[in-house]
């Protein structure tokens, strides 16, 4: 017990030493001194309270925790890293490579893996469909396998169509309703490579899809040096009435003659007699009979009056139906006075176009007729009163002879050094 008593004197001797030791500090950081030991307790101020308040605020000196704790030296290695790839190219190389290609595209035997966002991103068709649907089945009429994959290289790729797979590519377009794939689809059937002969084959294409009227009506325009060789081809027969109609309705076709329209309409009823004769009104319409010669408008008006009508054309059914159309009648009679008055102003257009205005008769205009230089019948200056002098037989003899030299992709520069613009006598 005395021992315990003992250790409590002594820690409690301890505590006193150590608050005595605290405020000496306290007191030293103040400025003021503490008398020496034996001397009367009397404070004697290094720095006076006024002094040190007009000091201002005093900060202590901080000091690091190094100073009290000892440093281990420890170093830390940071690797260096290799440099990263932006998104942007991160994204490019799985588009490119086709990188998480889920989507699956069924046409009838082909079958595509595409990247579903990809897809949906350039076709609104696909980006109204439900997310949640993997596999998508097409038929060729609607999406052709062919015209797919182009499509999904530009998309992936951005390369543009060729000009043999530029059809399916914009019929897709269409379906799918992408929309920026148009404009390149049209880039590239702009071409000027892509007329004549070349034309009719994307037009041959174009025809099989209803989405692609209006890139038929375009090709339509560009037929002119190969028209007759058409005619006397096995795609002529491939046309249907509306193809014809289309074609003969414009101003532009490659005849020289509206003699050469009459012909070719009995050629095309021809092929097919018992279908197309319903179609003959239909197509004659589009022939121009007010632009024909005088002298064959007589020919076909005899022919049209004579007694014996079934004996005369018993070898053309076509004929004989033209010559026993009631309106056959009206149409050459019109046309012979149309061609009568015409000639009778001599070459004086002014005044013609005044009579016609007085009178409120219709003007029949001229196509833009072209010449073949090695065309036995065909005239270089036309006009009303230009006679051509040739038959049925003389035509199918020249449109014949035109096959091998449009064989294949045809002759160079599309026949340009084969046909020239005929020389239109105004009128």
């Amino acid at each position: 017990m005395s021992e315990l008593n003992n250790k409590i004197k002594t820690k409690s001797s301890t505590d006193q030493t150590t608050i005595s030791q605290m405020s000496d500090v306290t007191s030293s950081a103040l400025g003021e001194q503490k008398p020496t030991a034996g001397t009367k307790d009397t404070h004697c101020w290094l720095i006076s309270p006024e002094e040190y308040g007009s000091l201002g605020e005093q900060t202590v000196p901080q000091r690091s925790l190094f100073n009290f704790l000892p440093l281990q030296d420890n170093p830390i290695y940071v690797g260096t890293l290799p440099h990263k790839k932006p998104i942007s190219e991160i994204l490019a190389e799985q588009v490119r490579d086709n990188a998480g290609a889920t989507l699956e595209v069924n046409i009838e035997g082909s079958r595509f893996y595409c990247i579903p966002n990809l897809v949906k991103c350039y076709s609104v068709w696909f980006a109204r469909c439900d997310w949640r649907a993997s596999s998508f089945n097409f038929s060729p009429s609607e999406v052709p396998a062919r015209g797919f994959k182009c499509a999904y290289e530009w998309m992936r790729l951005q390369k543009p169509p060729s000009s043999s797979d530029v059809v399916e590519t914009l019929q897709v377009a269409k379906y799918l309703k992408i929309g920026l794939l148009e404009p390149k689809c049209w880039e590239v059937l702009a071409s000027n490579s892509l007329r004549e002969k070349a034309a009719f084959m994307v037009f041959r294409k174009a025809k099989a899809y209803p989405e692609l009227r209006d890139l038929c009506n375009a090709m339509n325009g560009r037929i002119r040096n190969y028209f007759l060789a058409l005619v006397g081809s096995k795609y002529f027969t491939e046309l249907s009435v509306d193809d014809l109609e289309n074609l003969l309705m414009r101003n532009t076709i490659g005849v020289n003659s509206e003699i050469e329209v009459f012909f070719l309409v009995l050629r095309w009823m021809n092929l097919a007699r018992d279908e197309r004769v319903k179609h003959l009104g239909r197509l004659m319409n589009c022939v121009r009979f007010n632009l024909m010669p005088i002298v064959f408008l007589w020919t076909l008006r005899d022919g049209f009056t004579h007694p014996d009508k079934a004996h005369l054309f018993s070898a053309d059914p076509i004929l004989l139906a033209f010559n026993t159309d009631p309106t056959t009648e009206t149409i050459l009679t019109d046309a012979m006075s149309y061609v009568a008055m015409a000639d009778s102003f001599n070459g004086d257009r002014d005044r013609y176009l005044n009579h016609m205005k007085v009178h409120r008769l219709p003007v029949t205009k001229p196509r833009k007729y072209v010449y073949h230089l090695n065309c036995p019948y065909h005239k270089y200056v036309l006009g009303v009163s230009v006679t051509h002098n040739f038959n049925a037989n003389e035509f199918e003899e020249y449109i014949g002879s035109l096959q091998e030299l449009w064989e294949g992709d045809g002759p160079p520069s599309h026949g340009d050094e084969l046909v020239v613009d005929a020389h239109q006598v105004a009128m």
